[in-house]
């Protein structure tokens, strides 16, 4: 007989799909690194816009800005702030922690530790396989 199956914490699927957008998560990574309080959307939007960048020594352009610049206040920052994740001030462009920030952060830390290890397994396994292949 397997494991017992049991219902999944209430809101814990809600939460992985406000983070399935890795815009949402360089939010959350850019306010829990930047040492202040609050950014501004222009300095989440260069950062992440940065992020995104093929070549980051490369300075960004004005249309990878704008599309970051939009999609923030058109769909994420609004995402966020209907989770809790953050408060964003719509009027004066400014975005802080929010009641569930820390929640998210932490589920970032543990979905990137997770990752690690499944990637470790598989370069463990692929060195295996070439040296018994």
């Amino acid at each position: 007989m397997g494991p017992e199956l049991r219902p999944l914490p209430s809101g814990l699927s809600t939460c992985y799909q406000r983070l399935s957008a890795p815009r949402r998560c360089y939010v959350i990574q850019a306010l829990s690194t930047a040492g202040v309080e609050s950014l501004t959307v222009r300095e989440l939007a260069r950062v992440i816009a940065r992020i995104e960048s093929a070549d980051a020594t490369q300075e960004i352009t004005n249309g990878q800005y704008r599309n970051v610049y939009n999609a923030l206040i058109q769909t994420h920052l609004l995402k966020l702030a209907a989770a809790g994740v953050i408060e964003y001030d719509t009027n004066r462009k400014i975005v802080s922690a929010g009641e569930h920030f820390h929640t998210s952060q932490r589920l970032l830390a543990v979905s990137r530790s997770v990752y690690r290890m499944q990637t470790a397994d598989l370069r463990q396994y692929l060195r295996k396989v070439d040296t018994d292949g």
